[in-house]
């Protein structure tokens, strides 16, 4: 009894489960052909649920085998057993209806006899494979018939119609079709019978059949079948999908259950049902990873039937065959021997010849996969003939051949299943698998019904052997090959000899046309094709094979340029035996020449693999781990160390494969056991770096002399007599013999000029011996290659380091809380001494940088995951450097500069600490600076208003000691009085903070670093005057973030000593603060102007301090005159300069009038300071003048100041020259201080002195030693103890890490061997940052300038191309170098340097540094075919970071009309690069009144021009509108773009331009004086109009000023008369009313209903088309759902008489109602009036998530409503077919008023995405569809960039490549990044080409373009159309080749990144040089590699880890700790007068 219930309810759970099988198999279709469907669609799922439940008329469509009757037949079984189980009347198809099955060909079959026969007169009389569906000896067939009637007159039934494609005459299918539209009509209607044929959209809407009952009926048929007379109506189509895996898997347990079932049943057995056995056996199958190709087969229902077939059969439950080929012969024999009748007498055999013939016919000549029946007949005769014997058969022979051909066909066409109908009259394979199988047959001559075997004549065997391989070798270039030839490979090895298949493997990878291959094809295809293969080859040829490839792969670097090769090869190599692999390997290794590092570099990148797997290291044995140790000595730069690399990877993952020698390092210490803790600690970064031996233990670093990898021999003896000595009490001394054996046998191989990897390894240990400092006393025996060689190895060893250190987990701190306790220990046992503070505040600066740079990678090569680096780069200072004791004790005032004021020298070094002025988005480091400004303000502001030098914490550290030196020697002021200083030459204190000004100034600092400096800053603003300078570094920021300024204004009003500057308040949030309204900023601005030209005109008239006060006024207003109004600033600019020239103090005259120039707003050669004298001229002569007499700091402080303003390289020469003539007689600490300030300067010219011949001799003498952070480090070795072996390896790590910084930074400085073709970036740029400085434009522009005049610059091209392309990494450039960058701005004509003034464009506007030369660049750069500075161009004008404000008042008007006239004139000549500047203009905002003024001026003159054509704009006006005639006199036309386009407005002039409405802009009446004419009057009103329309995004930025616009509005509204004024209020009243003022629309829009009509009434139709409009626009916008007041009003519109005024109501009824049933109500349920409607309101000008909800809608209507499609295609072509290649303007009055026009090619490119069969064919067969097309391409040129992305996508839908669209595609590539992304993803929409030949040479040019973007896409393209077979791949291959070794194409190529967005960030990524991207492509297509385009990084993994490591080093803080107040002392802060150093 249990068994008999466990069996039934097993049963039940099977039959669930076969419930299941269906769902999610079902999509909606897009009633396409196979071919259409493959390529296009994106179905959307559905169940077979959701489809009964919710469609009354259902056609299921479906490929061969893909299950349709089994569907059909499943839901007949569910509802069967429902009804029998009496259950229930309800099912989950919802009411319980009675199936009926009916098979269409038996329909068909009895119609021929019974003319008049009804399908309803069928049922009950219908059949199945004829045999009755009931038992007739039960029940009667009328009986049976009444019956099933009676429930179909009831509506309790559903009708399945099974195989209307199986009636293959066409007339007969028509009628049947016919038969079935009655029955429907008449039987199968919504309860309001209504039927689908008659209004199919209404009944669709309101019929539900899972309420509302009624018949239903189903239709199945084939794709092709059903579409050659489809059903009309609302018959909804339902393709059946491929199976997903896991539908598979529930298919093969059902299938078997119900076979090991049914047999249960049949010998009625009390068995178990074993079903799962062979079911999960099945399933493991698929699930193995070879087995894809399985897998995608069984995703045919019919296929997988088969497949559960054979997997039954197997005996004792064998698994099915691995090798391909071998399941195919099962498979192909399985179904021929079923589906072919036994007494036939067709010969299989014959059969399989016949249908390989067909395979390879359709391979070579169908890119589509299809066949003609009459290719069929002809392939079957011609195979008969062959094998008739007779060379001249008679007539009757001609017959049986005919006879025998038809027979033929007729078997592979309908018995076989293999050729399935694919279209009218076309077959292809039902799975491309079988056409590989018979093509591979035929590839190979083979007969299936035998084995070839070669046993008789050798040379005949010979012959086949040859024959075969050559022409296996014929098509390895093809692709569409690759499988078949695998699956040859895969035949051969199953049936022939192991000797026969040897030999044929060896000619197939002997490849004779080598030469002309990409790769080895041969072996490679051998060795991938691994699983096909029955028997491997030899070991021998396997050998072979890989070693070809190896080798190639080092010539090529696979590595980089096509990674994926190595993956493909190392997944094929897991199929062998590992130690078949590991002799490969071994042999290899062995064979290998010393000199081939390339190849073994090759072979260590294989085994490698992948980051942080270790898979392939089984292939390694001790013996080939022996051989790879002792070829790392050629490890180098150059194979970036592949072979130690590996080694560590081997030592990390499984280090008993490394080598134990005695007589090694490694063995000595193992078999010595040599405690690790004995090791001294000053030991360990030489053996780390030598030797290896680090390992992971969880997140400790360790190390373990087991994990050593490398030896050095040269060093080895001398550290085992080291490590031998017993006594430890000598140690010191041992270490000092040990450094002294090491530095002999270095100069030895010194003196030898030896540079092996032994001497470099002694150079290594040199340098940790004696630190770089020995280096640079021998420079002169020490060659450059050799530290280059050093130096490159010391960046591996710092790289493989950073690896161990590496971190996924955010929570591990480890090796940061070792920081900070090591930090804690030092605090303890500090000693209070000058020395001891130095080298502590040092020691935390090196320990912040080289915790970062040791913590700074984001991935490893040994750990999983990734490292979010900007968590890694604070170091947490211990909670004891927090209390007052220490801190205080540990900066003490140490300096006295005049009597009253005493600093401490080492405050700047703490608080820089804590400080981040340089912007980065990847290190978050504003978000880095805000925490520090929450958690730790009273630290950043520490001592800011006690200490002077505080100020140093803002200037660049090279200055510091400088300043310092001048405040000590009172050679900068603190006091003006001080009368010591007022006798001598000196400079103000304001030098300094100045310093700090430029500092802030330049664009790489940003918002939060910028507020916090400048309020830390203030109270030496405020000592010195300068606040006002201060203040207005916020100026700009505050219009986005009022917080900026609020504070510092609030901070500005604390209560100061004036004397000192120290506040006499407290203040526990120093960076607080309010917010600024903005028109309390413009009156700040204002204000802060006045009392700067006061203070200036008051001074002057001053004897007390003047000179000071005049330094201060001149500059401060110098520099904020930029945001008075326009025509005072350039006079307050000279009286700026008049006030500095009337400064006493020369030196500080200059200083000021270099601050002027540094800050004037316009180019500082145009200023006159006099009648003959520029401002470029006057700093040359004074500085000239005073620079002789100068004491050297004063001579080097203005050096440093005036260098970026001087443009003569001779006169710098003289000047330093003059300079270092000083140094004789003065203080060493002068020296020092001087040295270090010129630092910069020096290591630059000293590099680049052999190009320049300027460096001279007392320059190189006195060449500064730099500052060595390592050096402190090395200094902490004796804090560590062995206790701690951990910190002991981890100081010892940032040791070598700091330690390669240091020897870079020495080496990039050593001009010896100086030669161009090497890397000068690494010298003359630091990689790792983007803000190029004045020292490196000044050496740039010296250069550039210099080269040309000598015999070298023929040989300086290449280094310009250098230049340039490191400039491309630049983002930014240093305030100070500003006039350099200005000056290269003249070569913007150059042939040979135009690309430096591009760059100067770029560099200067991204610093927000404009000028009318730089706006013109960049907009001219829009339009370039470079494709590099395009990119550059569009990310600044697109730039929108938070952090980046653009103002009116920073641009000046100048700019703003500049870049507006340039945008006018794209207007009407490019509509992308018009789109670009739209972008900038609109994120401009205009905050000054003045400008707005001007532009609205303009506005005002050109709407009276436009309505008076005979006034000339041209005329003198005053200085408001004295732009005007300049604006308007270039030649783009007045009527091409409004003046008042889309700015943003600061609030205050919101409020402004609010007060101008509702005054209806009276101020802006009059033209030329005139106010009163009929002209000017009606010109006006036309201005207003304008205006408004044109402000309608600018008056709602927030509530307030949406309030005002409001209210300003409706009063014009309610005052004016004028019709178009009304208008354009109510279509602005859309954009500006909300949800709590829209009802006012609504009252407008009645009062205008209620007026209709009568006499005096203002409300015209059209304001009340406007209102209409304007409400529904409004409700949509902001989400509001109408109301029944709103439904009641739109009623009344809809009955208005005016037809326009009805039209605006329809369309606004589709755009606000959310319900589309109630819109049909409300539209009569009228379809036409519907679509109407819905296609009227996708009419959009912004908001496209709003727009794109419209056009979804109206596409998914016609989508509903094919029958609309025609009307559509019509109304589109009628759109746009006024379009030419002329760009028209599209903002005149009604274009807004209309809200833009309807997009209709938008709705189309989705309408052809959703049915693109329908759609495409309408499009082909339509008379105009050529019109059409070309029409799309004229409108792809207009404005709106979605729409010219959707003429591609429609122009691509279409198939057919064209001269036009591959025009579009090109001009995509340079438009927006939407476009550009639908360039690149329409590529595999193109199935043909049109005018083939023109269009091919089309494409060839392309190849040539400068444009390397362009070229890249045609690579892909072409590569597209040769997968199709269109073009030959050997031409394609030969012209890529030819590109590759196109010298030009070694250029870069960038990306745009992928985003599936409308509004994607323009975003570019390195692609690689576009030679290798294109080999890389050309490998892909060979190979038939389908993976993504490889990313490739700049620079090599080298290079690029340490890039970000320095970067990450450079912008790394502290913190301090969580704070534990117990620890914290609370005692007061003494002052520093209390202080004094001990």
């Amino acid at each position: 009894m249990d068994h008999e219930m466990n069996t039934l309810r097993t049963t039940l759970i099977r039959k669930e489960t076969s419930t299941g099988i269906w769902k999610q198999l079902l999509s909606t279709p897009y009633m396409m052909s196979m071919v259409e469907r493959d390529h296009y669609s994106k179905e959307r799922n559905a169940t077979e649920e959701t489809i009964i439940r919710t469609k009354r008329l259902i056609s299921i469509l479906g490929d061969p085998g893909s299950g349709k009757t089994s569907f059909v037949q499943q839901i007949v079984r569910q509802l069967a057993e429902t009804f029998l189980l009496n259950e229930q009347y309800s099912t989950n198809y919802g009411p319980l209806r009675l199936p009926i099955l009916i098979r269409m060909s038996d329909v068909a079959e009895i119609s021929k006899g019974q003319p008049s026969l009804t399908l309803f007169d069928y049922i009950g009389k219908h059949r199945w494979l004829k045999n009755s569906i009931i038992d007739e000896s039960s029940i009667s067939i009328d009986n049976l018939c009444c019956a099933l009637q009676e429930y179909v007159k009831k509506g309790q039934a559903l009708i399945i119609l099974d195989g209307l494609d199986q009636i293959s005459l066409p007339n007969q299918r028509s009628k049947i079709v016919d038969m079935i539209k009655i029955f429907v009509d008449t039987y199968v209607q919504a309860p309001t019978n209504v039927s689908d044929f008659d209004n199919p959209y209404l009944s669709r809407l309101i019929d539900d059949p899972s309420r509302s009952g009624g018949n239903q009926i189903i239709i199945t048929s084939r794709i092709v079948g059903y579409h050659a007379v489809p059903l009309a109506g609302q018959f909804v189509p339902y393709t059946i999908r491929s199976m997903n895996t896991e539908q598979i898997k529930e298919f093969i347990v059902d299938w078997f259950f119900h076979v090991h079932q049914q047999i249960i049943e049949v010998i009625n057995a009390p068995l178990v049902n074993q079903a799962e056995i062979h079911s999960d056996a099945l399933k493991k199958e698929l699930e193995k990873p070879e087995n894809v190709a399985l897998l995608d087969m069984a995703s045919n229902i019919y296929l997988v039937s088969f497949l559960c077939t054979l997997c039954f059969n197997q005996l004792d439950d064998a698994p099915l065959p691995i090798q391909r080929i071998l399941l195919y012969d099962k498979i192909i024999n399985s179904i021929l021997h079923l589906r072919i009748n036994k007494d036939s007498a067709i010969d299989i055999s014959r059969l399989i010849r016949i249908l390989s013939d067909i395979a390879i016919y359709i391979h070579e000549h169908s890119s589509l996969g299809l066949i003609d029946e009459e290719q069929i007949k002809d392939i079957c005769i011609q195979s008969i003939k062959t094998s008739f014997g007779k060379t001249l058969p008679n007539e009757e022979d001609h017959h049986n051949i005919e006879r025998q051909a038809f027979e033929f066909v007729r078997i592979i066409c309908e018995d076989t299943s293999l050729l399935v109908v694919r279209g009218e009259s076309l077959y292809g394979f039902l799975h491309l698998a079988f056409q590989d199988y018979f093509i591979c047959l035929k590839l190979i001559e083979a007969d299936s019904s035998k084995q070839k075997k070669f046993i008789t004549d050798g040379l005949d065997r010979e012959n086949e052997i040859h024959r075969i391989a050559k022409l296996l070798h014929h098509h390895t270039n093809d692709p569409r090959f690759r499988i078949p030839i695998a699956l040859a490979l895969g035949k051969i090895s199953s049936s022939w000899s192991q000797n026969d298949f040897d030999d044929l493997c060896y000619e197939f990878i002997q490849d004779e046309n080598e030469s002309n291959s990409l790769i080895p094809l041969g072996a490679f295809m051998l060795i991938i094709c691994v699983n096909d293969l029955v028997k491997f080859p030899s070991d021998e040829i396997l050998f072979t094979a890989l070693d070809r490839l190896i080798i190639v792969a080092g010539q090529q670097k696979w590595s980089i340029v096509c990674p994926f090769l190595f993956d493909q090869i190392a997944s094929a190599l897991k199929k062998f035996r590992n130690d078949t692999i590991q002799q490969w390997i071994n042999n290899f290794l062995s064979r290998s020449p010393s000199h081939d590092i390339q190849a073994i570099s090759s072979l260590c990148h294989l085994i490698e693999g992948k980051p942080h797997e270790f898979e392939n290291i089984k292939w390694l044995n001790p013996s080939s781990c022996s051989i790879l140790q002792s070829l790392s000595i050629l490890d180098s730069e150059n194979n970036e160390f592949a072979i130690d690399r590996l080694l560590v990877k081997v030592a990390f993952s499984n280090h008993h494969l490394l080598p134990i020698d005695s007589i090694t390092f490694k063995g000595f210490l193992l078999e010595k056991q040599i405690e690790v803790n004995s090791i001294p600690i000053v030991l360990f970064p030489l053996i780390i770096t030598l030797y290896g031996g680090l390992n992971r233990n969880d997140q400790s670093v360790i190390f373990n002399p087991s994990h050593i990898h490398r030896e050095c021999s040269v060093l080895t003896p001398a550290l085992i007599r080291f490590f031998s000595e017993q006594d430890r009490n000598r140690q010191d001394q041992n270490l000092n013999k040990l450094q002294q054996e090491c530095l002999k046998l270095f100069l030895i191989r010194i003196d030898n000029h030896d540079e092996s990897p032994e001497a470099i390894d002694l150079c290594i240990a040199i340098i940790y011996f004696y630190n770089i400092e020995y280096i640079q006393d021998n420079l002169d025996i020490i060659s450059n290659s050799l530290l280059r060689k050093s130096m490159n190895r010391l960046k591996y060893i710092s790289m493989i380091l950073r690896q161990f250190y590496f971190t996924a987990d955010e929570n591990d701190r480890l090796m940061e809380n070792e920081a900070t306790n090591f930090i804690s220990n030092v605090i303890e046992k500090f000693q209070y001494v000058e020395t001891a503070r130095i080298h502590f505040l040092d020691l935390l600066n090196s320990l912040r940088s080289s915790v970062a740079r040791l913590r700074s990678s984001s991935k490893s090569i040994f750990i999983e995951g990734v490292s979010n680096v900007d968590k890694r780069i604070t170091l947490y200072l211990p909670n004891s450097l927090r209390t007052n004791k220490f801190l205080n004790r540990l900066l003490v005032a140490n300096i006295h500069f005049d009597s009253n004021t005493k600093s401490c020298s080492l405050l700047h070094q703490f608080t820089k600490l804590l400080w981040i002025l340089e912007h980065n988005d990847e290190l978050e480091t504003q978000y880095r600076m805000a925490v520090a400004m929450d958690t730790i303000p009273e630290y950043l502001v520490f001592r800011n208003d006690e200490d002077l030098l505080f100020t140093l914490t803002f200037v660049p550290s090279h200055l510091r000691n400088l300043y310092i030196r001048l405040l000590k020697e009172n050679l900068i002021t603190i006091n003006s009085r001080n009368s010591k200083v007022n006798n001598r030459q000196h400079l103000y204190f304001g030098h300094i903070l100045i310093e700090c000004f430029i500092l802030l100034s330049n664009a790489s600092c940003k918002r939060l670093s910028i507020q916090s400096a400048a309020i830390a800053l203030l109270p030496w603003f405020r000592m010195y005057n300068l606040e006002n300078f201060g203040s207005s570094l916020l100026w700009s920021l505050a219009t986005k973030d009022s917080d900026t300024l609020g504070s510092f204004e609030l901070k500005r009003q604390r209560s100061m000593n004036n004397e000192t500057g120290r506040y006499e308040d407290t203040d526990k949030t120093p960076f607080s603060g309010t917010d600024l309204m903005d028109e309390q900023r413009t009156t700040l601005i204002q204000n802060n102007i006045k009392q700067e030209y006061e203070r200036l005109q008051s001074t002057r008239m001053e004897n007390d301090e003047k000179n000071m006060k005049l330094y201060s006024a001149s500059i401060s207003l110098g520099h904020i005159c930029r945001w008075a109004e326009d025509e005072r600033r350039l006079s307050l600019l000279e009286q700026s300069i008049n006030g500095a020239m009337s400064i006493e103090n020369k030196i500080a005259r200059l200083d000021a009038l270099c601050v002027i120039a540094f800050y004037a707003y316009v180019n500082f050669d145009k200023l006159e300071v006099s009648k003959d004298k520029s401002l470029e001229k006057e700093i040359e002569h004074q500085f000239n003048e005073i620079y002789p007499d100068l004491p050297l700091l004063l001579h080097a402080a203005m050096f440093l100041r005036c260098l970026p303003l001087l443009q003569h390289s001779q006169m710098i020469h003289h000047c330093l020259a003059n300079l270092f003539s000083k140094f004789a007689n003065t203080d060493q600490r002068d020296q020092q201080a001087v040295n270090e300030a010129l630092l910069p300067y020096m290591q630059l010219t000293y590099t680049l002195s052999p190009i320049t011949n300027s460096f001279s001799r007392t320059l190189r003498d006195n060449k500064k030693t730099m500052h060595n952070k390592s050096a402190v480090l090395k200094k902490c070795f004796t804090l560590v103890t062995h206790e701690n072996l951990s910190l002991t390896l981890f100081i010892s790590n940032l040791f070598i890490s700091e330690l390669t910084n240091d020897l870079h930074d020495y080496v990039k400085t050593d001009n010896r061997e100086f030669n161009i073709d090497e890397s000068i970036v690494t010298k003359l740029f630091q990689v790792d940052n983007c803000i190029l400085t004045d020292v490196q434009a000044c050496t740039i522009t010296n250069i550039l300038t210099f080269a040309p005049l000598t015999d070298q610059s023929k040989k300086l091209e290449k280094l310009r191309i250098i230049f340039s392309n490191a400039l491309h990494r630049m983002s930014w450039v240093e305030l100070k170098a500003r006039r350099l960058l200005e000056s290269w701005l003249k070569w913007k004509d150059s042939n040979e340097l135009s690309t430096f003034a591009y760059h100067a464009a770029l560099l200067l506007s991204n610093s927000n540094i404009w000028s009318i030369e730089v706006a013109t660049i960049l907009c001219d750069l829009l339009s370039s075919d470079n494709d590099r500075f395009r990119h550059r161009a569009e990310t600044i004008f697109r730039l929108s970071s938070y952090d980046d404000v653009r103002t009116s008042s920073t641009l000046g008007i100048d700019i703003l009309l500049t870049l507006f006239k340039k945008k006018l004139h794209y207007q009407l000549t490019s509509a992308s690069a018009k789109l670009t500047l739209s972008r900038m203009v609109g994120s401009i905002t205009i905050d000054m009144q003045s400008h707005l003024e001007t532009i609205l001026w303009l506005e005002r003159y050109r709407i009276h021009a436009l309505s008076n054509p005979d006034y000339c704009l041209n005329k003198p006006r005053p200085w408001a509108k004295s732009y005007v005639s300049s604006y308007f006199s270039t030649d783009i036309p007045i009527d091409a773009c409004s003046c008042v386009d889309l700015y943003r407005l600061s609030n205050d002039l919101i409020i402004y331009i609010c007060d101008m409405i509702a005054s209806s802009f009276f101020a802006y009446l009059e033209i030329d004086g005139d106010t009163t004419s009929d002209e000017v009057l009606e010109s006006h009103t036309q201005f207003i109009a304008s205006v408004v329309l044109n402000l309608f995004t600018t008056l709602n930025t927030t509530d307030d000023t949406r309030q005002l616009a409001f209210e300003a509005l409706m009063n014009l509204f309610d005052m004016s008369e004028k019709e178009n004024i009304r208008q354009a209020i109510a279509y602005t009243l859309g954009y500006v009313c909300n949800e709590r003022t829209y009802k006012t629309l609504l009252e407008r829009t009645v009062l205008a209903m209620t007026t209709d009509g009568h006499e005096n009434s203002l409300y015209t139709n059209n304001v009340l088309i406007a209102l209409t409009s304007s409400y529904t626009y409004c409700v949509c916008i902001n989400t509001i759902t109408f109301d029944q007041d709103d439904i009641d009003l739109f009623c009344s519109l809809l009955k208005h008489s005016s037809q326009d005024v009805v039209r605006a109501a329809r369309t606004g009824l589709a755009r606000a109602l959310k319900d589309g049933s109630l819109l049909l109500d409300m539209l009569s349920f009228d379809p036409i009036q519907c679509y109407h409607a819905l296609i009227g309101a996708t009419a959009y000008i912004f908001l496209y998530d709003v727009q794109q909800s419209s056009e979804n809608a109206i596409a998914e209507f016609i989508e509903e409503c094919p029958n609309l499609l025609p009307i559509f295609v019509f109304e589109l072509y009628d759109s746009i077919r006024h379009f030419t290649t002329k760009v028209l303007p599209m903002t005149d009055k009604e274009f807004f008023l209309a809200y833009a026009c309807p997009q209709y090619v938008k709705v189309a490119s989705l309408i052809a995405v959703r049915m693109p069969a329908a759609f495409c064919a309408f499009i082909k067969d339509w008379n105009d569809g050529d019109h059409l097309r070309r029409a799309l391409f004229y409108t792809s040129k207009q404005h709106n960039f979605p729409q010219r992305a959707a003429c591609l996508t429609i122009l691509s839908l279409l198939g057919e490549l064209t001269v036009d669209l591959c025009e579009m595609f090109i001009e995509g590539l340079s438009d927006d990044p939407y476009i550009q992304n639908t360039c690149y993803n329409r590529i595999t929409y193109i199935r043909s080409i049109t005018d083939e030949q023109v269009t091919v040479s089309l494409l060839f040019s392309y190849l040539k373009s400068k444009s390397m973007n362009v070229r890249y896409w045609t690579a892909k393209i072409l590569l597209h159309l040769c997968q199709l077979s269109l073009i030959p791949f050997k031409q394609v291959q030969i012209t890529l080749n030819d590109v590759i070794l196109d010298p030009s194409s070694d250029e870069d190529l960038w990306l745009i990144e992928e985003q599936d967005r409308v509004f994607p960030q323009c975003m570019y990524y390195y692609a690689g040089r576009l030679k290798d991207v294109i080999f890389s492509l050309l490998i892909q297509q060979t190979i038939g590699n389908a993976s993504k385009l490889v990313r490739r990084n700049e620079f090599n993994d080298l290079d690029l880890d340490f890039i970000q490591s320095e970067k990450a080093s450079r912008l790394a803080s502290c913190l301090y700790e969580a704070n534990n107040e117990k620890d914290i002392e609370s005692e007061g802060s003494p002052t520093l007068a209390d202080l004094s150093d001990e």
